[in-house]
């Protein structure tokens, strides 16, 4: 959308406010503010508005006609769930802010220590490698370690054998769409 369709000919572009650019080398001379270090500040200020009379036009019977809330029949709609709202008219004396958003920037380490971000999950591997010897290995754990062991080794030979009947299996491989990026 590039802007307000004023009438079936005419296209009226949207306008913003002038963005305020930051010249590097200059930001920098600036004194350093350390308590707002890390943090995003948003001040919304109440301004003017201008409004214009919108016509929605309709092609009827060959040529564009105006079309009413009348003509929609959502004149008596609108009025009848309308509020009256208190409103301030604008001054440009007013310059304070009307609202201010204000985001602060920590380390994952600090929030986790206050609190505010969950610490990561503990994996089930590493809580029983942690500091658990062979002694504390109960004997049922030992039983059970055994058979897992016995039937891994039944495994190995039964993939052998198959590896022994069938020989070297020419599978067509395709390269995969995904690129994998491990850490080193």
């Amino acid at each position: 959308m590039k802007g307000v369709t004023v009438s079936p000919t005419v296209r009226r572009p949207f306008q913003f406010a002038a963005l305020k650019r930051t010249d590097d080398d200059d930001y920098l001379d600036r004194p350093l503010n350390l308590k707002a270090l890390a943090t995003i500040r948003i001040q919304v200020y109440r301004a003017g508005t201008h409004t214009t009379q919108f016509v929605t036009m309709v092609f009827i019977a060959g040529r564009f006609k105006p079309i009413t809330l009348r003509r929609l029949g959502k004149q008596e709609v609108s009025k009848r769930h309308s509020k009256a709202i208190k409103t301030e008219p604008y001054t440009r004396s007013d310059t304070t802010p009307w609202v201010s958003f204000e985001f602060r920037y920590r380390p994952a380490a600090i929030l986790q220590a206050e609190g505010i971000m969950p610490k990561p999950r503990v994996s089930d591997d590493e809580s029983q490698c942690n500091g658990e010897s062979d002694e504390e290995i109960g004997a049922e754990d030992k039983a059970e370690l055994l058979a897992l062991e016995a039937e891994q080794a039944a495994l190995d030979v039964r993939k052998a054998a198959l590896k022994a009947k069938f020989g070297k299996l020419d599978i067509k491989r395709e390269p995969s769409t995904f690129l994998e990026i491990r850490d080193p």
